[in-house]
């Protein structure tokens, strides 16, 4: 009997135990540690295991969570904690902890190859800095070399994707507000790269929302942009109160900031106190609400009962809890293959119940030399390569245990609702696919008519002729008129023109703070909108909205024009200068002279010439000669005095000559093509020709609306020409209009003493209206623009700008613009006369004084040959010894008939009575020589 029991138990022993140890775990243990409070984590974790367990899983294994809540920063406890939950035995440690103490859980793991899933971003402990490039990819943390496998961060390194996004927006001056230690990491990542952009980045590190609103404040008057760009590194709890206590400061324009959630947990953001408040936010997410897995789970999540056990539960998915789900079901994943596999893997490790590790009951952190996890490479292993795609997306991790191949959800909150206008990813970093949403109606009041304040100033607003009979919004005309109708049509609703009461545009009053105007209806809640010609400024769009600008505006200048100058009689001299006409006469001269001298002194110019006495030694070139030979030259004509066709025969001659001419080309060529230009423009003398000519005078007074956004610029204007301008005004009250018709008005009858300074379109309004007598001068003083006023956070804001941008585009707003200033001016257009060929014609009055000039050289050559005409009579009466009467009348017929005589006597018969003549019947040689003279 002993025999046979000691043989079955020889038998059936081992097979007992080979059944024992050979069988599948049931329950595999999980470590999970949490800081206190994040009941939404914790609960996550349960519900993924609880959910695992439930589903009769097919390899035959479950999950036996054990947690641990870490109350407490304290490194030493935490590692006993650790070290407590190794020695019961676990297969994986999971947590979500604070950054302070990831460095002593990632030394356990590291050291004893636990694998340690990690819903947070850390950079591997044993990693060098990110490297000095500017790629975006290459500097990212995970890339860094390590030694260590163990460590599985789940949350990607999303900084990148934040300096895209301001890259992608051309954002040049960044804030950068962060709460906790883990954010340090994404800061200085963000400072490096925006230092290698050359943007300008402020960081600061806040406890509180308030401080936060405080920093903000205080920087708001600092940057002087249209908008500040703010990124909020903190928790999503935090942001928002920062956010609300910006929106609650009227003294912040709510449209003026631009922030950027920056820690992927905008799923804890309530934005439904937001709506309607016109506040920008841009944020990144890891879910994407249109797939089924999300929405799967998402319903199942909401459903949770928190009174049930679930803390946490019961609202909107978070990132946190998506990525805690994500952990249980990518270990999950990863042990279902790994048991596919190596079914057998782990038939050592359970004994009754406990894990064992190498023999030994758990992981002891006192033994020394040191025990390592058997299965912690290749439980990480399975981890980092088996493939797995989770409510984050695709869960892909490098060899260094960081998170890649992810893609971020880029979301934009606007008046009612959260909307997807793009992705980012690793490859193909920002696609921005929607730049913003579309507001399908504009709400109404419940009268269902938007009040509309505006003032009256011509174009925009005026009454109409005759007002008798009219009512409602056909008392009015003019652009914002036209304007408001096309927008009303576009925009399907009503609205109730209404005067503003004060007559104001709208400014602060610095002691009690209250607006006047239109500015303060709006803010009173007076009137829904403000269609007038009004300024978009930086104080008015602090307590009011503003839509797109519907006119691009800058001011300018207006002067009474000047008498057009008409030209004279004399006005084709105009071409050269007094001064110039003066030295080329003397220069006529001198080269006259010059040429007298060389040719006397040059025996070249000296030639032998035939006469009736003789051979005579001659030179053409006398005094007379030389100044007619220079005037042709001048005239580009010629004197033909050369005999022989010779002419300068010595080198000084033809020296002096060849200067003259050369001189003469110049002095012609320059003449005739500024000849043109002087003899068809008119030209108008203006006393100033802008800003800088009228600070630097007194005699022209100048001024500006006393009201206004113009009057604000030169306020705030640190340009020293506009302070200076700004100060002559002060000191000078009565240069300050009420209107800008009391200005114009002014200018008209001051005489040309007296400036106003206005808006280009009223400027340009009032130059083309009768009498047609103003003018604008100089360049635009700034740029601004109209705009159409809301109330703070309004839904008319945005779609308003639409209905604007459509009228911009469609060409809608240009051609009312022509239409109110041109085609319905009282002066025509501005370039009418630029193409009319008949106001370039040169009239009479233009070359009068050439006239003149040729009539007196005419008169002058009549003059002068009546002279040498009686000269020579009286000099033939003088030698032939008859009366003056007959060498006149004798000259004077031999003038008129021309023709030569045979015999002198036949000129003068009774000067031959006494037949002077020579011995030999010859007539002496002085009376040839009188003939030929004749």
């Amino acid at each position: 009997m002993t025999h046979a029991v000691v043989n079955a138990v020889r038998v059936y022993l081992p097979i007992l135990l080979f059944y024992q140890v050979s069988a599948a775990p049931e329950r595999i243990p999980v470590g999970f540690v949490v800081k206190q409070n994040s009941h939404a984590v914790l609960t996550a974790f349960r519900y993924a295991i609880s959910q695992h367990n439930s589903n009769n899983p097919p390899v035959g294994f479950k999950l036996d969570p054990r947690i641990d809540i870490l109350e407490t920063d304290d490194v030493l406890s935490v590692g006993r904690v650790v070290c407590n939950q190794m020695k019961k035995g676990i297969f994986t440690l999971m947590g979500s902890t604070q950054p302070v103490l990831y460095p002593t859980l990632a030394s356990h793991s590291q050291s004893f190859h636990m694998p340690y899933v990690n819903l947070n971003f850390m950079p591997n402990q044993t990693s060098p800095p990110p490297a000095n490039t500017n790629n975006l990819i290459k500097s990212h943390p995970a890339n860094a070399p390590s030694n260590s496998n163990f460590q599985l961060n789940l949350r990607p390194f999303h900084a990148p994707a934040i300096a895209d996004l301001v890259r992608h927006y051309g954002w040049k001056d960044v804030v950068y507000l962060y709460d906790s230690d883990e954010a340090v990491f994404v800061m200085q990542y963000l400072v490096h790269e925006f230092s290698i952009q050359k943007r300008d980045v402020r960081v600061q590190r806040i406890s509180s929302a308030q401080e936060g609103h405080d920093y903000l404040r205080s920087i708001d008057s600092m940057l002087q942009t249209p908008k500040k760009h703010v990124i909020l590194d903190m928790s999503a709890a935090k942001a928002q109160h920062l956010i609300t206590l910006n929106l609650e400061d009227k003294g912040l324009m709510r449209r003026q900031f631009h922030y950027v959630m920056a820690n992927l947990g905008v799923e804890e953001f309530n934005f439904d106190h937001l709506k309607f408040t016109g506040v920008n936010i841009t944020a990144f997410t890891m879910l994407n609400g249109d797939e089924d897995r999300y929405k799967q789970m998402n319903q199942e999540w909401t459903q949770l009962e928190p009174e049930a056990g679930w803390l946490g539960a019961g609202s909107p998915l978070t990132n946190d809890v998506a990525l805690m789900m994500d952990a249980v079901h990518m270990l999950v994943n990863s042990l279902n293959h790994l048991f596919k596999e190596r079914p057998t893997v782990f038939q050592n490790n359970f004994r009754r119940g406990e894990v064992f590790n190498n023999g030994s009951r758990g992981l002891d952190c006192t033994k020394y030399p040191l025990e390592f996890w058997e299965h912690g490479k290749l439980l990480s292993h399975m981890l980092i390569t088996t493939p797995f795609r989770g409510l984050t997306g695709p869960i892909v991790l490098d060899g260094n245990g960081q998170r890649r191949n992810y893609t971020l959800n880029l979301i934009e909150m606007t008046f009612n609702r959260k909307v997807l206008i793009g992705t980012w990813s690793e490859k193909d970093l920002l696609i921005v696919t929607k730049r913003f949403t579309q507001i399908d109606a504009v709400i109404l009041p419940q009268d269902g008519k938007l009040i509309v304040s505006t003032i009256l100033e011509e174009p925009y607003m005026m009454l109409k002729k005759p007002e008798t009979g009219r009512i409602g919004n056909d008392r009015y005309e003019g652009f914002c008129v036209e304007l408001l109708e096309k927008l009303s049509e576009k925009g399907n609703f009503t609205y109730e023109i209404k005067l503003v009461g004060d007559g104001k545009y709208g400014v602060m009053d610095p002691n009690t703070g209250q607006w006047n105007g239109m500015i303060g209806e709006l803010v009173r809640k007076e009137a829904d909108l403000v269609v007038a010609p009004l300024t978009i400024t930086f104080e008015r769009e602090k307590v009011v909205d503003f839509t797109k600008p519907f006119m691009a505006i800058g001011i300018s200048i207006v002067i009474k024009k000047p008498v057009k100058t008409q030209p004279g009689v004399f006005s084709f001299l105009a071409p050269l200068s007094y001064d110039i006409w003066i030295c080329i006469i003397f220069a006529y001269l001198g080269v006259s002279v010059v040429l007298f001298l060389v040719s006397r002194f040059s025996p070249y110019e000296w030639h032998i010439e035939e006469t009736f006495n003789g051979p005579v030694v001659v030179n053409e070139f006398s005094m007379y000669n030389t100044l007619w030979f220079s005037l042709g030259a001048f005239m580009q004509q010629g004197g033909h005095i050369y005999p022989r066709n010779y002419a300068f025969r010595s080198v000084s001659g033809r020296l002096a000559g060849s200067v003259w001419w050369f001189f003469t080309l110049i002095i012609i060529s320059s003449y005739t093509a500024n000849l043109a230009a002087f003899l068809t423009v008119g030209r108008m003398s203006t006393p100033i020709k802008g800003a800088d000519d009228l600070s630097k005078q007194s005699e022209i007074e100048y001024g500006m609306y006393k009201s206004g956004s113009t009057s604000a610029f030169f306020k705030r204007s640190q340009v020293y020409i506009h302070k200076t301008m700004n100060d002559f005004m002060n000191r000078r009250p009565h240069v300050l209009m009420g209107s800008n018709g009391e200005g114009f008005a002014r200018v008209r009858s001051s005489k040309g003493k007296y400036a106003f300074l206005a808006e280009s379109s009223v400027v340009d309004y009032a130059n083309n209206r009768a009498p047609c007598d103003t003018m604008k001068v100089g360049d635009e003083l700034d740029s601004k623009g109209y705009g159409i006023a809301t109330q703070a956070g309004s839904l008319l804001t945005e779609k308003i700008s639409r209905l604007i941008l459509d009228l911009k585009e469609d060409g809608t707003l240009a051609q009312m613009q022509r239409e109110w200033w041109i085609e319905k001016g009282e002066c025509g257009p501005a370039d009418a006369d630029k193409g009319d060929s008949k106001n370039n014609e040169l009239k009479l009055n233009n070359v009068a004084g050439c006239f003149y000039i040729l009539i007196i050289g005419l008169v002058l050559s009549l003059v002068f040959a009546l002279l040498e005409f009686l000269y020579k009579a009286n000099k033939d009466s003088r030698r032939h010894g008859v009366p003056m009467k007959q060498a006149i009348k004798t000259k004077a017929r031999f003038s008129v008939q021309g023709g030569a005589f045979k015999d002198p006597r036949d000129l003068y018969p009774s000067a031959f009575a006494a037949t002077v003549k020579g011995k030999d019947g010859v007539m002496p040689p002085f009376f040839r020589k009188s003939l030929t003279q004749v």
